[in-house]
Order: C-alpha cells, then structure tokens, then sequence
C-alpha cells in the first residue's frame, strides 16, 4: 500500500499515513480534529533543463570502486615499506 502525506489545515502539521487509493483521510491524527485534512503534495521537480543520466551498465560501479580500492591498498603499502626502513 502507498504512503500519503497529509497536511492539517487546524494545527498546520504534516503527517504520513499508508492506506489504500481508495481510502479517505479526513480525521488528524494529531490534533483529533475532524474534517480537516487535506493530501499535501511536495514541491514538484524541474526536469526541463536537467538531463537524465544514461544507466551505467551492470557492475561498471562496482569495477571502478575495486579499481579505486586497489590504487589505494598499494599506496598503503607504499607508505608501510617507506616506514619500516
């Protein structure tokens, strides 16, 4: 089931309820106050000027962060032998 947010328009607090589509929330849970509540829509998202990103290919993430880690070990390493002498 989805969640809903819900803003009271008697004591001005935003709260989240799951439920179904087809059920009415009308009652505050906060306030106790009855038919007062109205669905409260977030601020909504610009995508004119903003470009979807191609999805990276399966582990191409995960390959780059072991290559990332592996530069790192060695450097590690580097520093370790520079140490013990």
């Amino acid at each position: 089931m989805p969640k809903y947010a819900y803003i009271c328009n008697s004591c001005d607090k935003i709260f989240e309820v799951i439920h179904s589509y087809k059920s009415k929330i009308t009652d505050c849970d906060l306030c106790n106050q009855t038919d007062c509540v109205s669905k409260f829509l977030g601020a909504p998202i610009n995508l004119k000027n903003k470009e979807i990103s191609k999805r990276k290919q399966i582990g191409e993430v995960v390959e780059k962060t072991i290559e990332d880690v592996k530069i790192e070990i060695e450097e590690h390493r580097k520093n370790l032998r520079k140490l013990k002498k």
